[in-house]
């Protein structure tokens, strides 16, 4: 699975990078990666994250 980042979501992964370095400097780096290796785990096995609509 190939995903892409769509321009809305580059800007709010940069705010939140931004807004996390304002509370410790290189938060917004383990923010950063964090939110790449979720991304990986999505990627890897996305039946698991999808929404179970079943009730």
């Amino acid at each position: 699975m190939k995903a892409k980042l769509s321009k809305y979501t580059k800007t709010d992964l940069l705010d939140g990078i931004d807004w996390f370095d304002g509370i410790s400097f290189g938060l917004g780096d383990k923010f950063e990666a964090e939110f790449y290796c979720t991304l990986e785990r999505v990627k890897a096995n996305p039946s698991f994250f999808a929404p179970d609509h079943t009730g």
